[in-house]
């Protein structure tokens, strides 16, 4: 169980290193692939939150603002992948 949280963690990750690579023009022009990335970012939030279930409140409250967060960054992300 403590490994589906690491793979929730790298999951979750994918879409910033993306966006990060693209900031500094190291892939260029892979759009087709934008929406697997966010797919990947959403099975590594949920999982997360499948995770942080199982646990004790305290730990929920820090598993939730991390998503609470990251899932905005994504939807802003993801908002500008479909202006393009």
């Amino acid at each position: 169980m403590k490994n589906l949280k690491l793979y929730g963690f790298i999951f979750m990750f994918v879409p910033v290193v993306y966006r990060f690579l693209i900031g500094l023009n190291v892939i260029h022009n892979m759009n087709e692939y934008r929406y697997l990335v966010f797919f990947l970012g959403f099975i590594g939030i949920s999982i997360i939150f499948y995770n942080s279930v199982l646990i004790n409140k305290k730990d929920r409250l820090f598993y939730g603002m991390i998503l609470l967060i990251y899932s905005i960054i994504l939807i802003r992300y993801s908002y500008l992948f479909w202006l393009k």
